[in-house]
């Protein structure tokens, strides 16, 4: 953060700075942060279209004419994504959409891969338990936040 370029560091004057988040925006496409649309073919997602990028006709202006709805700085089209593409099964904007799911999950892979006591690198066979919970006499295999919070739920303290 100290060795950011000249070209990411507002200029202070008299006249009023614009508002962070239009600073921010140009911020992230001037220090060569990669765009939504970038990152997107880096890892074989389909983006959003410029039409998707954009939320009113004062934001789309604001993009086109700056060349972001084409450049989309990458956390603005996180938050966009979430909005349009988590519509489909959730309220729009309450889940992650396929690049930012994707990023999340290869952060936590690189974790998980880079702790050598992480049970994926001390036993690779590992599976999960497999138990009888939730009223069944069948087993299952606690797979899931949910299989487990149900198996949680169920167990009484010793």
């Amino acid at each position: 953060m100290f060795n950011l370029p000249a070209a990411a560091m507002p200029i202070f004057s008299e006249v009023r700075p614009p508002p962070l988040p239009e600073m921010t925006l140009l911020r992230g496409s001037r220090i060569g942060m990669p765009s939504g649309q970038e990152a997107c073919r880096a890892v074989d997602v389909e983006p959003l279209t410029s039409a998707q990028i954009g939320f009113d006709d004062d934001g789309n202006e604001f993009l086109r004419a700056r060349g972001m709805n084409e450049r989309t700085p990458l956390w603005y089209y996180l938050l966009r994504e979430a909005e349009v593409r988590g519509i489909r099964r959730f309220r729009g904007g309450e889940c992650l959409g396929p690049l930012g799911s994707r990023i999340v999950a290869e952060v936590l892979l690189g974790v998980m891969n880079a702790d050598p006591g992480h049970y994926l690198n001390v036993d690779p066979n590992w599976r999960p338990l497999t138990v009888v919970f939730g009223g069944s006499s069948e087993p299952r295999r606690i797979d899931s936040l949910r299989r487990f919070v149900a198996f949680a739920k169920n167990r009484h303290p010793l």
